[in-house]
């Protein structure tokens, strides 16, 4: 009987949950191998540039996932209530209330930021550039927009960084709460100019 197929898509998210866990370096082929649930023939027939084609294929996942769940519906002109809630409430969704890290954010940290710098700069510019550009529809400024994208994901990262290093989850969900009520404040202070 032959080996079940493994589906790609599962095997990198299985692999993210590597990186983040050991960091890029301190990940082996063993674990990728075993995680995946793909042989080595096939890791290296998805995958024929090696680890760094691996991380390669997880950056891009992420990245996707980011494009339609965060960015896209930033790409509306809909009440601030629902789509920045519904921002912040897909955060907390994805990185589990801050029990699961930002693996950009670690990459950019520890021991693959020159590796991908690319890859972790344009997916830190692109949610800058997504949320600052629905603030801005919503009549702020450039300026007010682009230091209130500033603030969320300084919120966002800083309370995993902070959820992770005293192992209280209530830091992050704070942290992002204050952050929504930031941006909604701001924006019903230039509607109601």
């Amino acid at each position: 009987m032959p080996a079940p197929k493994i589906d790609k898509a599962q095997a990198i998210a299985a692999i993210a949950e590597l990186f983040r866990e050991h960091g890029y370096h301190g990940t082996s082929y063993a674990q990728i191998i075993k995680a995946s649930g793909l042989g080595k023939g096939s890791l290296y027939n998805y995958f024929p540039g090696g680890k760094e084609d691996i991380a390669k294929a997880v950056l891009r996942q992420i990245d996707c996932w980011f494009e339609e769940n965060i960015f896209a519906p930033l790409n509306t002109n809909n009440d601030p209530e629902i789509v920045l809630g519904e921002m912040f409430t897909t955060v907390d969704t994805y990185f589990a209330s801050g029990q699961r890290i930002c693996l950009l954010g670690s990459f950019a940290l520890y021991d693959a930021q020159k590796q991908f710098a690319f890859e972790i700069k344009s997916y830190f510019q692109r949610w800058i550039k997504a949320l600052s550009t629905y603030l801005q529809k919503q009549g702020l400024s450039e300026t007010e927009s682009q230091n209130l994208a500033y603030i969320a994901m300084v919120a966002i990262q800083g309370g995993l960084v902070m959820a992770q290093a005293t192992d209280d989850t209530d830091i992050f969900r704070q942290a992002i709460s204050e952050a929504k009520n930031i941006l909604l404040k701001a924006v019903k202070s230039t509607n109601n100019s």
